[in-house]
């Protein structure tokens, strides 16, 4: 499913961003370059990264970046793949950044290539701002294309992501804000795992997928600025689908400076998920079965990434300023540290009739400089 593996194509864009600016400025100068692994489930995804951003006249921030993913093995409803499976994903993307009169246009570009697909994403963002940079208004949209390999899916057709959104901060005071955001996004084309299965009186069948999907997400996040050089911050994200799938997400942030050199940040999450309507475990029916399906339900899958479930993440970083490459043309350098733990607890799917359970660990390691 090229969805699972564009999760960690779009990292190094999620280590390297800020949630929050008090004023519409171009982003800072950049140049990192790192390494990631991540375990989970019976695989393994790692590889370097590299990603440079620079101003320009100070009206434009461009960047690029590039990203190699190995992964290694198959997932627990993946019968289907060997466990011995391996693919490799390039991610290569752009970005350009126009400082605007109280706002900023932002553009962007990424391409991914592997052995079962092929996509390409185009964004765009807007962010306006009104009375003197307390209130913003946020707009984005963006598309992409995902080709799967025929001799993967046995099919030609491509895959189609639509995705808008619209959100709004308000700055309250000096030190606190609060951002509300609506998302949909809509899908079509073969949606599916092709390595995932169904089960019918614990027989193995073709799993089968709806085509379309259509969601819809609300998001609100507080942020509070504390003393100390530190600041936390809460989300509540409500999820809802066309596939009956429904989710909810709440999570804490917490950063700080500790003294000249260090800085420290830590995050908690938990998330709930009920299961899409054509998900089973396995099903036990007489009806007729035709085409892999029963009589009374037209699409049917074992994946566990749409059964019901919880997830709890624990996560920190650690950032030091490295003072002694100052002496040789760089204005200042960082080296990063992060890890990441999961734990998914699930309610309906099993491994040998016993609910299954899993955790997934993240070690990243990267070098952030400004030239």
């Amino acid at each position: 499913m090229p969805a699972k593996s564009k999760l960690l194509a779009l990292l190094v864009c999620i280590l390297l961003s800020s949630q929050f600016t008090h004023a519409a400025k171009l982003p800072e100068d950049l140049y990192a370059l790192g390494y990631f692994h991540h375990s989970a489930d019976g695989m393994d995804r790692f590889g370097p990264f590299l990603q440079i951003r620079k101003q320009w006249l100070g009206k434009f921030a461009l960047g690029a970046s590039y990203q190699v993913e190995t992964v290694e093995g198959s997932a627990s409803d993946q019968p289907l793949l060997s466990n011995t499976a391996s693919d490799q994903v390039e991610t290569f993307a752009l970005n350009g950044v126009l400082l605007r009169e109280h706002g900023l246009l932002e553009l962007s570009f990424q391409q991914n290539e592997a052995l079962i697909y092929s996509s390409n994403d185009v964004t765009a963002e807007l962010t306006q701002q009104f009375l003197a940079g307390l209130q913003s208004l946020h707009l984005g949209f963006g598309i992409s294309k995902d080709e799967p390999n025929p001799s993967v899916y046995g099919l030609n057709d491509s895959i189609d992501h639509y995705s808008s959104h619209i959100g709004w901060q308000q700055i309250w005071s000096r030190d606190k804000k609060i951002y509300l955001d609506y998302q949909l996004i809509t899908e079509k084309g073969p949606l599916g795992d092709p390595y995932a299965i169904a089960v019918i009186n614990s027989t193995a069948v073709v799993a089968k997928y709806p085509e379309r999907r259509t969601s819809h997400s609300m998001t609100i996040r507080y942020q509070q600025y504390l003393a100390k050089n530190s600041s936390a911050s809460l989300q509540y994200q409500y999820y809802k689908d066309s596939w009956k799938l429904s989710s909810q997400l709440v999570s804490a942030h917490y950063q700080r400076s500790l003294g000249s050199h260090w800085q420290f940040q830590t995050h908690a999450r938990f998330y709930i998920q009920d299961e899409a309507s054509f998900y089973a475990n396995n099903v036990i029916t007489n009806n007729v079965i035709t085409n892999s399906t029963t009589e009374d339900q037209q699409y049917l899958v074992r994946d566990k990434e749409l059964s019901e479930f919880y997830n709890t993440e624990l996560g920190f970083k650690l950032r030091r300023k490295l003072a002694f490459l100052q002496d040789f043309l760089v204005e200042e350098a960082f080296l990063n540290f992060g890890y990441q733990a999961n734990f998914y607890e699930f309610d309906n799917y099993e491994i040998n009739e016993k609910a299954y359970r899993y955790q997934s660990d993240l070690v990243q390691i990267y070098l952030t400089a400004k030239l």
